[in-house]
């Protein structure tokens, strides 16, 4: 078994595992999000355009 980290160690270590994965998985949600968030933008407008229209 390991050493246990000490408390400035641990921010540290956690950080040192968490960026490399927290950049993978924003590559793979990163595009997802912002099509969400287009759709979502797209479903707010079109209320607005057939409100105006009629």
């Amino acid at each position: 078994m390991g050493t246990v980290p000490s408390r400035r160690e641990d921010p540290a270590r956690l950080a040192k595992a968490g960026v490399p994965w927290l950049a993978r998985r924003a590559g793979d949600l990163g595009p997802r999000g912002a099509r969400m968030a287009l759709a979502e933008l797209g479903a707010r407008r079109d209320p607005l355009r057939d409100e105006a229209v009629a």
